[in-house]
């Protein structure tokens, strides 16, 4: 619809599609914009819309092509790994990298024990992290089987902080997934930090 503006200029604005919610608008000022013109405009700006669109799918479509010749390129990576701790180091490394993420650490359930084995254990002096295998959020995916997501550890009461003590970290947020071995049965987690 145009605003006549005192000055002689007309403004219109066209919405670039028909959800409710957009705040997308092809906005048009000038002298000489009449009525006649709003059907040209509509078209225009349905026009830009499609293009928009297309121009978000295909960046989307670039960068999960992009993540999956990452992927495959690093499990070839792995193939030529033979032993597990090498192997679990590289895998938190290609992590880290593929989700952007500061670290990543793969805990193996030592049932005997009653313990849950960080490895690596990226920032911690010895190397090795020991926690209770009812510990924390990574306690809680063993206990469950379930991935949890927490955007605010801060917020999350399952958050285990004596880690972050130890090593001088400060975990932001996580992902933990729980991992199964060939019978479904769950082994360990891996964990991704901020």
């Amino acid at each position: 619809q145009p605003i006549d503006n005192p000055n002689g200029w007309t403004v219109a604005a066209v919405p670039l599609d028909d959800s409710a919610a957009s705040a997308s608008v092809l906005l048009l000022a000038g002298g000489h914009l009449d009525l006649a013109q709003l059907p040209l405009l509509a078209i225009a700006g349905r026009g830009l819309s499609v293009a928009r669109d297309l121009a978000s799918h295909s960046d989307y479509a670039t960068r999960r092509a992009d993540r999956l010749a990452a992927t495959l390129k690093a499990s070839a990576g792995f193939a030529g790994v033979h032993e597990m701790v090498p192997l679990l180091e590289q895998i938190a490394d290609v992590a880290t990298d593929l989700l952007a993420c500061d670290r990543a650490s793969i805990f193996v359930h030592d049932q005997e024990r009653n313990e849950l084995v960080a490895c690596p254990a990226l920032g911690v002096d010895s190397g090795t992290l020991r926690i209770p295998d009812d510990a924390g959020i990574v306690g809680d995916v063993i206990r469950s089987g379930q991935a949890v997501q927490v955007d605010d550890v801060t917020t999350d009461e399952r958050f285990n902080p004596e880690v972050d003590k130890e090593t001088g970290y400060t975990t932001r947020n996580l992902l933990c997934v729980p991992l199964r071995d060939g019978e479904g049965e769950i082994m360990g987690a891996f964990e991704l930090i901020n």
